[in-house]
């Protein structure tokens, strides 16, 4: 008999969770998510499409539940920016998108490199606008078709396939070791692009 951990039915729920962040609690994904779980667990013999199938029968799930109530659940667009470094532009761009997207749009970033903090310069170009950068925005594993975005925004990088619905590509300057001039001018470009990306997915943008 084999299992997943509780850290990946934790990813699974979360990941849930902020996709119908619009109509559901945390509580009723998980409770969805345990009753898949109880329901697929023991029989399974391979371990490798667990997750996907606990995933797709948690949706089903509530999805069935929301229909007994006669609604229908609406599902927020995850978008996954990535570039070289996961410490610059593809923060920045999470950022832009999580303050004008609110809770209509689940944000993730990413980079080739593991990202142990945003770069010092794109932080205060950032703070500049009023956003604090002082935590890094993160993915959920990549390559993973359990997690995979539906959006994913490149900028730099040419990440593996990671199984996304829509891949965009922008052709954004670096702004690694670049000065803070520079810096707000690669900011204020990636403003302008996330905001034409959540008109055009027709997300309302707040502010």
């Amino acid at each position: 008999m084999h299992h997943l951990d509780d850290t990946a039915y934790e990813q699974i729920t979360a990941d849930l969770a902020a996709k119908f962040s619009d109509s559901l609690t945390r509580e009723e994904v998980a409770a969805a998510v345990g009753r898949a779980r109880a329901e697929l667990e023991p029989a399974s013999r391979h371990p490798e499409f667990l997750g996907i199938l606990v995933a797709k029968r948690a949706r089903d799930l509530l999805q069935a539940d929301a229909a007994g109530h006669g609604e229908a659940l609406h599902t927020v667009p995850t978008i996954l920016f990535a570039c070289e470094w996961g410490t610059g532009r593809s923060q920045m761009a999470a950022a832009f998108a999580h303050r004008l997207g609110g809770r209509h749009v689940h944000v993730r970033a990413t980079g080739r490199h593991t990202a142990v903090a945003v770069d010092t310069l794109v932080a205060e170009a950032m703070s500049e606008r009023g956003i604090d950068l002082e935590q890094l925005f993160r993915s959920s594993p990549v390559g993973d078709p359990v997690h995979a975005p539906d959006i994913l925004v490149e900028m730099g990088s040419q990440p593996d396939d990671l199984g996304a619905k829509l891949v965009v590509s922008w052709p954004v300057a670096d702004p690694h070791d670049q000065p803070l001039r520079v810096v707000r001018e690669i900011r204020n470009d990636i403003d302008v692009r996330v905001r034409s990306l959540l008109t055009e997915l027709r997300i309302p943008l707040a502010g």
